[in-house]
């Protein structure tokens, strides 16, 4: 009992029983620090959950600029491959242009040199007699085509007209114009030898002249349809 009551002398005075207002104080302490507690939480949750967001768009942007990248380099490789591709191509058309071109000169020099050791003395003798030989048939050719020419020309003749008795049956109309012409004239002077013998009468009137109008006389001769026109 004596050790009992030594223990509960020596309980400190925190332990003691609180009053009402102690406790409610306690209380609200004890709320104030767990509601720290909640934020401080919260705010923790939400700092973690906006840097997992953070990474993730980090390294989906990181990814991208990778993919770009390979992108960039595969593009790049395929253009090189490309080039290396078509620079073999080309430089492998070159050397077989080149070595066909060899082997025909090579076939051509093959060729002429077989043939000239074919053509003999003979063989040449008979080309250039053969040559000699068409070169003089040409110029003959040609100095019968000029003298072919020139006998031509010296002998021309051109071609006979027809004589005046071809045309002996048509009749001439510029002749009968200038006969009735002349036949006109003829009248004409004679009409006019009348009207001066006549000025002496006693009027001195022309006879067939009315009222001055004058005598029509046509030089040309009168169509049958008006026959006495002018008379």
């Amino acid at each position: 009992a004596a050790s009992g009551a030594k223990r509960s002398a020596e309980v400190p005075a925190s332990r003691q029983p609180l009053s009402s207002q102690e406790a409610q104080a306690e209380r609200r302490k004890r709320d104030a620090a767990q509601e720290q507690d909640r934020r401080d939480l919260a705010e923790r949750k939400r700092s973690v959950e906006e840097w997992r967001l953070r990474r993730e768009v980090e390294q989906k942007e990181q990814e991208e600029r990778q993919r770009q990248l390979r992108r960039i380099a595969e593009g790049q490789e395929a253009r090189e491959k490309q080039q290396r591709r078509q620079s073999q191509q080309q430089a492998l058309e070159a050397f077989r242009t080149q070595q066909r071109e060899e082997e025909e000169q090579l076939a051509a020099r093959m060729a002429t040199a077989k043939a000239e050791q074919r053509l003999s003395e003979e063989d040449k003798t008979r080309i250039a007699e053969r040559n000699e030989a068409m070169v003089r048939q040409k110029e003959l050719q040609r100095r019968r085509r000029e003298e072919q020419q020139q006998r031509s020309t010296q002998s021309f003749q051109p071609p006979t007209r027809a004589g005046p008795s071809a045309y002996a049956h048509v009749h001439s109309k510029l002749q009968g114009h200038t006969e009735a012409y002349v036949d006109r004239a003829r009248d004409f002077l004679d009409s006019e030898e009348q009207q001066r013998a006549g000025a002496a009468s006693k009027y001195g009137v022309v006879p067939g002249n009315f009222a001055h109008q004058g005598i029509v006389r046509t030089l040309r001769a009168s169509p049958s349809w008006r026959p006495g026109f002018g008379s």
